[in-house]
């Protein structure tokens, strides 16, 4: 079954090595009791179908190969990252900023640290931004002041997360009503794009 062990390729990865080709090509030659040779052609097959890509030498001098869904998949991602890098509606003024993180250093009893102060105004400015630093580096204190920040300008964040528990953390140190990316779907999807559990309006936020 060349065509399904190409999908399973990429379920998991977003490019593969030889290596791998052949560990799902053995892995699938369980369940229909082939023999070392029958793998050995499927393999082969796989390499010369026309929905692989590759070999592409990496950084590191490997070789890896990925699909023609997944490389175009990936585009869309990368042209949808553009265009919300681009969009500046979600863009605050410096003097609603200013009051956020002046009201966040009043209710935690001290100051932003300049980073911090640096990291609202960029999350600020466009409609697709990444905030990355280690544990204990103050991300949620500056999500705080972010939430206060949009709140003062009539909008309602939504936090999202991939597990329930990340987002019952979230949701405690930053004040940001947060559930799972599933649950955000599903009700975007079944409730006429209104999170009734949330009472948001129309002009909410997603984090």
């Amino acid at each position: 079954p060349v065509v399904l062990i190409i999908k399973k390729l990429t379920q998991s990865n977003a490019i593969v090595d030889i290596r791998k080709i052949y560990e799902i090509t053995a892995t699938e030659a369980q369940f229909f009791h082939v023999n070392l040779s029958e793998i050995l052609n499927t393999v082969e097959a796989i390499l010369n179908n026309t929905r692989l890509l590759g070999p592409v030498i990496n950084s590191t001098g490997q070789e890896i190969y990925t699909t023609k869904p997944m490389l175009r998949f990936e585009n869309e991602l990368v042209g949808l990252t553009d265009l919300l890098r681009s969009n500046s509606n979600y863009r605050l003024s410096e003097n609603v900023i200013k009051q956020a993180i002046s009201k966040q250093e009043l209710e935690q009893g001290f100051k932003l640290s300049s980073e911090q102060s640096c990291s609202i105004q960029k999350l600020t400015s466009t409609g697709l931004e990444i905030l990355q630093g280690r544990a204990g580096a103050g991300k949620s204190t500056s999500m705080k002041a972010l939430r206060i920040a949009y709140e003062l300008s009539g909008y309602k964040l939504v936090g999202a997360t991939v597990s329930k528990a990340a987002a019952t953390q979230l949701e405690a140190e930053t004040g940001i009503n947060s559930c799972t990316f599933e649950k955000l779907l599903i009700e975007i999807k079944h409730k006429n794009n209104h999170l009734i559990n949330y009472n948001l309006p129309d002009n909410y936020i997603s984090f």
